[in-house]
């Protein structure tokens, strides 16, 4: 398996250290939902039933940023 570089297995140059490649690809994903949620507000502006779908990007944004999924 490759590793990021700012992995903690290539940091430690260890294989048996915890891989943390994930934790930039879910700070990506959040990001991505919490743009996506503002873009909705946005939008929902001129049609109030988008704040529904924003609602639910912000939570799932959360959810993941908690570690909760």
């Amino acid at each position: 398996m490759k590793h990021h570089p700012n992995c903690a297995v290539v940091r430690a140059g260890d294989l048996k250290a915890w891989c943390d490649c994930a934790i930039g690809e879910r700070h990506r994903v959040v990001e991505r939902l919490r743009y996506g949620a503002k873009e909705f507000r946005r939008m929902a502006e001129d049609y109030p039933k988008w704040e529904l779908v924003a609602e639910i990007l912000e939570e799932e944004a959360d959810v993941i940023e908690r570690n909760e999924h």
